[in-house]
């Protein structure tokens, strides 16, 4: 989203209704803060014939994805006993219930999206010998990030629309001088708001995706 910047998606929408490629099928995954936001600017739905959009996995897909992936490891799991922290003993009944209430709080972190699901069990799991990891419990994000300047609202709002983003382009979008730009980024990766990928770019970071995102919401930088 800068000036000019829409002019390679709007020649892949013309290249899409070329007879010449009439025998082609186009297949396009948009993440659903983009989609809203080029469909408010450039009407994209009378270029597409069908659009789906994909739900989010329910609590019990997401447990039974990663226990499956789990077992693959052979690795068995000990689950923090605070997730059943009643002052009673626990006994082996009790080891279902302390999976289910982990897989609660994961899921409701991740807001169904099995990709950020698997990185925080990643960030909440730790080897404990062989054989054996300790599923601690998935760190809860606040449910906003309020207090930052504008500026860093308009940059993350930025970042979310186009999913990861590098300085430069960041500078491109926003049309702000680089020193805030900087500055918001060095501040967000240190809050943990952002993560670096493994091209240079920055993204929102997963465990607090559900804070960033409902945050601007709430402010209307971001709409979906």
């Amino acid at each position: 989203s800068k000036r000019g910047g829409f002019k390679n998606f709007q020649d892949f929408l013309k290249l899409t209704q070329e007879d010449s490629l009439n025998h082609v099928f186009w297949c396009l995954c948009i993440n659903n803060y983009s989609w809203e936001f080029l469909e408010s600017v450039l009407n994209k739905n009378r270029y597409f014939n069908s659009i789906l959009k994909i739900d989010r996995w329910r609590e019990e897909d997401i447990q039974s994805s990663l226990l499956k992936k789990n077992a693959n490891t052979g690795y068995l799991i000990d689950y923090d006993k605070v997730l059943f922290d009643n002052g009673k003993t626990i006994v082996d009944g009790d080891t279902e219930d302390i999976e289910a209430r982990y897989f609660r709080i994961l899921w409701e972190e991740a807001l169904g999206n099995p990709s950020v699901a698997q990185d925080i069990w990643l960030s909440s799991v730790f080897f404990m010998k062989e054989g054996l990891v300790k599923a601690l419990i998935p760190q809860e994000s606040s449910n906003s990030i309020m207090g930052l300047p504008d500026d860093f609202y308009f940059i993350l709002a930025t970042i979310v629309r186009h999913e990861s983003l590098s300085i430069r382009e960041i500078l491109e979008s926003t049309d702000l001088s680089e020193d805030i730009v900087r500055n918001a980024v060095k501040k967000c990766l240190e809050t943990g708001y952002l993560i670096r990928t493994s091209q240079l770019k920055v993204r929102i970071a997963p465990l607090f995706q559900h804070a960033v995102y409902s945050t601007l919401k709430r402010m209307n930088f971001i709409y979906g």
